[in-house]
């Protein structure tokens, strides 16, 4: 397994760009017959190719966090959204709080327990932030410091309120939380 460095990515870079060009010089002289015609399009393909790899541009990794209701709706948003935002091919991860509490059980639902969860998960995304990767989550969030313990801890942060009243919710209680 090789570590890659940056002094290892140029050389390699370098490199690669020169077989390159010198194949498109060989190809184009064999074709036409010309060295001044192959040499013009290998140096035309080089500047090319060099300058759309440097024009790319990272995108800063971002959180949008889906909260509301049980059952208002957030995971089936969520899971649009993250398929949508998928097909950009960017570095993307989906956190639900039922995976996150399948993980780790034993997670309480007191106002302590749940802000402690939602440090928790904070850190997490804080985590694959600094690995260059996004996330979409969807949590109930039902207190006021738990979406502002995320708003300090996580960058470009997005919270998106679902809205559903009280009856559309008990309507898709399957599980009977509601009734509880």
């Amino acid at each position: 397994m090789f570590k890659e460095t940056n002094t290892r990515s140029i050389v390699k870079g370098i490199s690669w760009r020169i077989v390159e060009t010198m194949t498109t010089i060989i190809i184009v002289y064999v074709f036409f017959g010309r060295l001044d015609l192959a040499i013009a399009a290998g140096l035309l393909e080089m500047v090319l190719k060099v300058g759309l790899y440097w024009r790319k541009k990272r995108i800063e990794p971002f959180n949008f966090w889906f909260t509301g209701l049980p059952l208002s709706g957030k995971t089936t948003i969520t899971d649009k959204v993250y398929a949508e935002l998928g097909k950009l091919h960017i570095p993307l991860e989906r956190i639900d709080s039922k995976d996150i509490r399948e993980l780790i059980p034993g997670i309480g639902f007191s106002r302590k327990e749940r802000n402690c969860h939602m440090h928790r998960i904070g850190n997490l995304i804080r985590t694959l932030q600094k690995n260059s990767i996004s996330t979409v989550a969807s949590f109930v969030s039902p207190y006021r410091e738990s979406p502002k313990a995320i708003r300090e801890m996580v960058k470009n942060n997005i919270i998106v309120y679902v809205k559903a009243d009280i009856e559309t919710c008990k309507a898709r209680d399957y599980k009977g939380h509601y009734v509880k």
